[in-house]
């Protein structure tokens, strides 16, 4: 489907001021206005991400009183608990801090919820085994922000609960002994883009502060950075937004992953193929690493993902990555029966204003995936569930503009449990409900999104000609990377080029050259075969610039988003 391309205005004098006071290139200078990055000093802080510009720990709310209890839990010797999410976040998040206690001698239980007996968030019942066990602290991990039930069933049973998590609020205040959640911070602050594993950062960055100052360590102090590999992990794999300080972590983490030390982490590394990699991105966890730890979950048992993280064997790690490598593959293979059945019931509605389908036999575990798969194909906000009994369970997916949770809370009444950020959510309700929610659904999305939204579109940075693309830009555009959410990878226009010896590779993807009256680079159309032959000699393209490596032979090559000819 063609989109709409929406080229982005050019601001000259912006391009100016940074191209003069940071040395870099208007064309880079107007990709940062492009995404709000329009001062000299943010533009530094963007193009030179340090650690040293991470902010003091405590500047998360609740989080002296958080951390002062850990404390108190340490003098006096009682057992803690972490309690995570069942995805990569949660599983990055409940490893960090597992391993930090481990290593200062603390010992900890660790319970991570099975996403069908249990579901997503704090229940009575585990938390009422994890009393029984002897603990008298609770540390969540990427869960409890709506959990309050739960959390109030904590304080009668008197169990502290300290809750870090990232996910909206329904309100302000919580049950918790002490809620640390950057969404309690004004709208728009620095650290609002936190993932679940950032908050559980931070959180041990407060703590080994206090611990230094109270001398502590009997044995050396906790090295955090070589952490920051689970921070990258779950980052990227909760699809949180690479900016402010997630840049930072995320920037660093990609590093500390490509040459962890963490046995888990290289049995993982090298059943994806990626063991020899000097350098990783954001691709390799969105598409190679997280989705194997994520399938533990989703299929099978996602203390298999937490073991593995936390494994300190690497025969062990192996026997643990093969296991996931499997379940991830089994994944597949439902997955794609299940988006086939689902595209199928979708194609028997209405889907312009959001779709709603739900069936018996869909795997509770996979649903998420094929809203997903929806929402990409149809273009707008898409509900997947799994009828079981009398309750349909399952998640949403969003596209860009709107906010899925908000759309849910008009929805509230008729849902048992709802909860996640603007992309995606995961909800309860009685089955019996599911045509009322499906017509609130779309009747709301109706009354509060315009129809633009629903439009494809592609943002572009700006047009270039083809002597601008060389070595000095790819560089410069290195300079911006990991790209992500928030942060995409730099578009840009080229009009009325030469289109020239295109095949078909691989089957489906195509290759061939651009042209000008004096220039030619190579191109690269993934999943575009269909355009072969060219109808036209020219065409207008939008495209990314990349460098294409080959036997150690590197050469520039235009990754095309889409084509008008």
């Amino acid at each position: 489907m063609q989109k709409t391309w929406r080229l982005l205005p050019a601001n000259p004098d912006g391009q100016k001021l940074l191209a003069s006071s940071l040395g870099i290139s208007p064309v880079i200078a107007q990709i940062l206005i492009n995404r709000g990055i329009d001062s000299v000093e943010t533009a530094r802080f963007f193009l030179s991400p340090s650690l040293k510009n991470l902010p003091q720990p405590f500047f998360l709310p609740n989080m002296e009183r958080g951390v002062e209890r850990i404390l108190k839990a340490i003098r006096e010797k009682e057992t803690i608990a972490i309690y995570g999410d069942y995805d990569v976040d949660g599983l990055s998040s409940a490893a960090l801090l597992s391993l930090f206690f481990r290593e200062i001698g603390v010992a900890t239980l660790v319970h991570i919820p099975d996403r069908l007996k249990e579901g997503y968030g704090l229940q009575g019942k585990a938390l009422d085994s994890l009393k029984e066990r002897g603990a008298k602290l609770v540390i969540t991990a990427d869960c409890g922000t709506k959990s309050h039930a739960a959390l109030q069933h904590a304080k009668t049973i008197g169990l502290d609960v300290i809750v870090t998590d990232h996910h909206a609020l329904d309100q302000e205040s919580s049950p918790a002994f002490a809620f640390i959640n950057p969404q309690l911070l004004p709208n728009g602050s620095l650290g609002q883009e936190l993932a679940g594993v950032g908050v559980a950062f931070f959180l041990l960055m407060a703590l080994r502060q206090k611990m230094r100052e109270q001398k502590l360590f009997e044995n050396g102090e906790p090295n955090l950075k070589q952490h920051l590999d689970l921070v990258a992990l779950g980052t990227i794999g909760d699809m949180a937004p690479l900016i402010g300080i997630n840049r930072i972590l995320v920037s660093f983490g990609l590093k500390e992953l490509a040459q962890t030390k963490k046995p888990g982490l290289i049995a993982l590394k090298e059943i994806a193929k990626l063991e020899k990699e000097t350098t990783l991105d954001c691709s390799d966890i969105g598409f190679r690493l997280a989705p194997r730890i994520n399938a533990g979950g989703r299929i099978a048992q996602a203390q298999l993902g937490l073991n593995l993280l936390c494994s300190d064997d690497l025969e062990r790690g192996r026997g643990l990555a093969k296991i996931l490598d499997q379940c991830n593959s089994d994944r597949q293979g439902m997955q794609e029966k299940q988006v086939r059945q689902a595209i199928e019931m979708a194609s028997q509605k209405e889907t312009q204003f959001g779709l709603v389908v739900a069936c018996k036999d869909w795997h509770p575990g996979i649903v998420g995936l094929v809203a997903s798969k929806l929402t990409d194909h149809f273009y707008c906000p898409s509900i997947a569930l799994s009828i079981e009994g009398d309750f349909a369970r399952g998640s949403g997916r969003s596209i860009a503009g709107i906010h899925i949770v908000e759309i849910l809370e008009e929805c509230a009444d008729l849902l048992e449990q709802f909860g996640g950020h603007a992309a995606a959510a995961g909800l309860t309700l009685r089955a019996e409900n599911l045509e009322k929610f499906e017509e609130r659904f779309k009747t709301v999305l109706r009354k509060k999104t315009a129809e633009e939204a629903y439009t494809r579109s592609i943002k572009v940075d700006c047009e270039l000609k083809l002597a601008d693309i060389d070595d000095r830009l790819l560089k410069e555009l290195e300079s911006l990377k990991p790209f992500g959410i928030k942060n995409p990878e730099p578009v840009f226009l080229g009009k009325s080029l030469h289109l020239k010896e295109s095949k078909i590779v691989a089957e489906k993807h195509l290759k061939f050259k651009v042209a000008d009256d004096l220039n030619q680079l190579d191109a690269i159309a993934f999943n575009m075969g269909d355009l072969h032959p060219f109808k036209q000699e020219r065409g207008d393209l939008v495209f990314a610039a990349q460098w294409n490596i080959w036997r150690d032979v590197r050469i520039i090559q235009l990754k095309i988003k889409d084509l008008k000819h």
